[in-house]
């Protein structure tokens, strides 16, 4: 239930998108990341968090060249670029959250797949193989696993300890900006080879169990395949 009701916006979004633009480029790439949590609230003396960077995948199709057609008229001096990605990550996690009277723990290690959406609407391309793209990615998680230990306490209170598999610590959805740099190598005609380098900057926090304001901050490198249209 999950993928079917968030696979039916992507369907609708596309195909509106597609009655309005003109694409010029497919692409396909293969990325390898890298990531790191960064906790940004101020230390609360009564919780505590660590995490592990560890490395992640990434399998993106881009739609690029995309120009707006307005009453028939090409804007060409519009470009931008849509892409969906399907984004593997993990991580060990110990987090510690209390107060007066109460405590709990999460220590394990955490990983999730995130089904995301990205418009790039701001694009550059430098000596006509350059590319530079910032955008806005929405995601949603479409898997997770949690395997390790969450146990508490409270006064007046057995302590108690939960099933790993009934541990429900990931957000739902997923919010960031997106950058990448690429360089476009023509092999063939119609045909492209596409290194390139991004990095993700979360917006929202990563986990919901977690006190913590938690952000992930994922490196990417990758190559890919452009054939234009």
């Amino acid at each position: 239930m999950r993928i079917h009701k968030h696979l039916q916006l992507v369907v609708v979004l596309l195909f509106f998108t597609g009655l309005q633009t003109q694409a010029q480029t497919l692409e396909l790439s293969e990325n390898y990341s890298k990531n790191k949590f960064i906790t940004l609230s101020e230390e609360d003396p009564h919780s505590s968090s660590e995490f592990s960077v560890e490395s992640g995948s990434a399998l993106r199709l881009a739609i690029d060249d995309i120009y707006i057609a307005m009453d028939d008229h090409l804007l060409d001096s519009v470009r931008l670029r849509f892409v969906i990605s399907l984004d593997h990550y993990k991580s060990d996690v110990y987090a510690s959250s209390g107060g007066m009277g109460s405590n709990h723990t999460y220590a394990g290690k955490v990983s999730k797949t995130i089904l995301s959406i990205t418009a790039f609407p701001i694009n550059f391309r430098v000596l006509k193989h350059l590319d530079i793209n910032v955008g806005v990615e929405y995601g949603f998680l479409i898997h997770d696993s949690f395997s390790g230990t969450s146990n508490g306490w409270a006064l007046g209170s057995p302590n108690y300890e939960e099933n790993s598999e009934d541990v429900n610590i990931n957000q739902e959805q997923y919010l960031g900006l997106r950058s990448r740099i690429a360089y476009n190598i023509p092999i063939i005609k119609g045909f492209e080879i596409t290194p390139q380098v991004s990095l993700y900057r979360g917006f929202l926090n990563d986990f919901k169990s977690i006190d913590s304001d938690v952000k992930s901050y994922r490196y990417f490198i990758g190559l890919g395949v452009r054939k234009k249209l």
